[in-house]
């Protein structure tokens, strides 16, 4: 079992997550929080780490928003989330026992995503908002490697589109892995080698060893959405079934 939850934004029905058949997930609008991030900030009992006291008003508004979205799709699994799910020296969040999840935002939007060890070994969900023109120009070379932007080409996508979704899906990889197996890895260091536009799912290919699960030439696929103003990729790894 897995549960979504986000805040400010509609569900995209399109997005997949595998099997077990008797998974089952809800998503649905959040309740504004608070009238302001001010407001958001003096209500919420969401604790702030200590890396965060001197930073921004958004920052500690994005970080209070994710954990206050994943408790919700906690509660919405019937778990009863415990802890604070402070970040540990990783920037990872510190899950409750024999469970794991991963949270994103970008503007005023905040998702998350959270589910049961006994049926995933890692999730990763990423939200974009669409690169302009003069960012693709910028960051097209160090992002994608030659065989994917000619997977771009192929595909017909607008170049801002493309490379949005593979920035996209690519940083949902590395929050699905990274947690397990707490090595870095850059983003041409996983292959993307097929997109399939019309079933919102692509497939990826590690070029670097990360363990013994995960050596290279690993494969596996994720799902997208391609929303109106922003992407919506989701990764996740199930555990084998016995």
């Amino acid at each position: 079992m897995a549960a979504f939850f986000a805040e400010n934004s509609k569900f995209p029905k399109i997005i997949k997550i595998p099997e077990p058949l008797d998974l089952e997930y809800s998503f649905q609008n959040a309740v504004e929080f608070a009238n302001s991030e001010e407001g958001l900030l003096s209500s919420s009992s969401i604790e702030l780490p200590r890396t965060l006291k001197n930073a921004c008003l958004k920052r500690k508004t994005d970080y209070i928003r994710g954990r206050q979205c994943a408790f919700t799709a906690f509660r919405k699994m019937g778990i009863e989330a415990t802890g604070k799910l402070l970040p540990d020296e990783r920037r990872i969040p510190t899950w409750p026992k024999n469970c794991l999840g991963s949270i994103t935002h970008s503007k005023n939007i905040t998702w998350a995503i959270v589910s049961s060890k006994a049926n995933y070994h890692g999730l990763g969900i990423d939200c974009e908002f669409y690169l302009t023109a003069e960012r693709t120009a910028k960051l097209m070379s160090s992002i994608c490697a030659p065989s994917e932007i000619l997977l771009g080409k192929k595909l017909n996508l607008d170049k801002n589109i493309f490379l949005t979704l593979i920035f996209s899906v690519k940083e949902s990889i590395f929050k699905c892995l990274y947690p397990q197996t707490h090595v870095f890895f850059g983003f041409k260091d996983a292959e993307i080698t097929k997109i399939d536009l019309k079933n919102s799912c692509f497939s990826y290919l590690l070029k670097k060893r990360l363990d013994e699960k995960y050596p290279t030439n690993f494969t596996s696929n994720g799902s997208f959405y391609l929303g109106d103003e922003y992407i919506l990729s989701l990764v996740s790894i199930m555990n084998s079934k016995p």
